[in-house]
């Protein structure tokens, strides 16, 4: 979703031809209070795949992950659609977030068992310059959810200092995988009471 709160960026796959789309569409408020979505129009085309797009919060970028190179890598280009994109990871990576309170972009590194990586970036005029990617963090994470979804299995705290994962799969959750869902009832308060927002 773009900070506007009308655009929305999403992922979009035809199971006939395996053709994938990243598009845009904006929402439409009538006179009678009533939201609808207007005409789809393409932000990135072409035969290759492509998911996982995220606006930066100041609405000036989209990060995605493609695998026209043979494997998934983030890239980052305008919003706008006007100017070309920047290949952000390299050796692999899907599932980017920004940062809300910081110029950093982060993604999950490739592989079953993975790490958090960082890329901390500038904007100067209309160019978005990265710099390399650093492990955020020496833990792993399993960025596989139990049943399968698109987007990040992950999340960034809004104070862009902490993430909420999944912990490594041991052997035993392995075997059970897929096997059941756990639903979690007031998780905010459950957290609250176990780890209080310092004041």
């Amino acid at each position: 979703m773009h900070p506007n709160g009308k655009t929305i960026v999403f992922h979009q796959g035809d199971p006939r031809t395996s053709r994938q789309a990243l598009l845009m569409v904006d929402a439409e408020h009538d006179a009678a209070d009533h939201w609808a979505a207007g005409t789809p129009r393409t932000f990135v085309g072409g035969d290759f795949l492509k998911a996982n797009p995220n606006v930066s919060p100041d609405g000036r970028w989209v990060a995605y992950a493609a695998a026209d190179s043979g494997r998934w890598e983030i890239y980052v280009q305008p919003f706008s659609g006007q100017g070309g994109r920047v290949q952000i990871s390299s050796g692999g990576g899907n599932l980017a977030v920004w940062s809300p309170v910081k110029p950093e972009l982060y993604y999950a590194a490739s592989g079953g068992q993975q790490q958090m990586m960082v890329v901390p970036y500038r904007v100067t005029g209309d160019t978005f310059t990265p710099e390399k990617a650093r492990a955020w963090s020496p833990a792993s994470f399993s960025a596989d959810p139990p049943v399968a979804a698109y987007g990040p299995h992950f999340d960034i705290h809004p104070d862009g200092s902490r993430f909420v994962v999944a912990p490594r799969a041991t052997p035993a959750a392995q075997s059970v995988r897929g096997s059941q869902i756990v639903t979690l009832f007031n998780l905010y308060d459950g957290l609250r009471r176990i780890a209080p927002v310092a004041k």
